[in-house]
């Protein structure tokens, strides 16, 4: 990871001295990454989507405000993220963008911290009819059981976080998601301290993202 943080900073220096908008883009992109998924602010985030907008570079847009939505939502700040959306999915409705999908899930998870009400699944039902991949259906799952989790019903919780880690499983090339974490703690809310320690080690096995 640091040998890719100096790489792609490199060529991010490279690119913007000569000029070189969509490789630079590239690259403060993939730092953007980095900082989400090492928990710090999303600076690098906006720098992208700034560059995006500048250069018209709707599809590189459109995945750099998922990313600093998501980034916001999780780092505590979901208002934010929703300020995002609320430009973005627009703009990927009227362009008929693939990452639709994506947009509106991500909208769903921001909106579930600050309301839970018949919203949330509308967005669910408009993001799985225009994008049924599955990753969208892993998304929404780990959704539903983080909302169920806030709300105290672990078993519906268990439920769906079994389902996300057998997609996990099946897909181990997707992005990566926290459901391994949250299924231990929630083995811990219903009293199945060995099923938690074992949801835990196999979490732990997996690759660092």
């Amino acid at each position: 990871r640091v040998a890719a943080e100096h790489t792609w900073t490199l060529q991010a220096s490279e690119a913007a001295a000569h000029g070189r908008t969509q490789s630079e883009l590239r690259a403060i992109f993939q730092l953007g990454k980095l900082d989400f998924f090492d928990g710090r602010p999303p600076a690098r985030l906006w720098r992208a989507v700034e560059l995006a907008r500048q250069a018209g570079a709707l599809v590189e847009l459109a995945w750099a405000e998922e990313t600093l939505a998501i980034a916001l939502t999780l780092q505590g700040h979901p208002a934010a993220a929703l300020e995002v959306l609320d430009v973005a999915i627009p703009r990927a409705r009227e362009l008929h963008l693939d990452q639709l999908g994506y947009l509106l899930t991500a909208r769903a998870g921001a909106l579930s911290f600050v309301q839970v009400d018949k919203t949330v699944e509308d967005l669910f039902a408009e993001a799985e009819s225009v994008a049924p991949a599955p990753e969208i259906r892993m998304m929404q799952l780990a959704l539903r059981a983080d909302i169920a989790v806030h709300s105290g019903r672990f078993e519906e919780a268990l439920a769906h976080l079994k389902h996300v880690d057998q997609m996990v499983s099946a897909m181990p090339g997707a992005a990566p998601v926290d459901s391994g974490s949250l299924l231990a703690w929630v083995y811990i809310a219903l009293g199945q301290h060995d099923a938690a320690q074992a949801a835990l080690s196999r979490t732990a096995a997996l690759p660092d993202l």
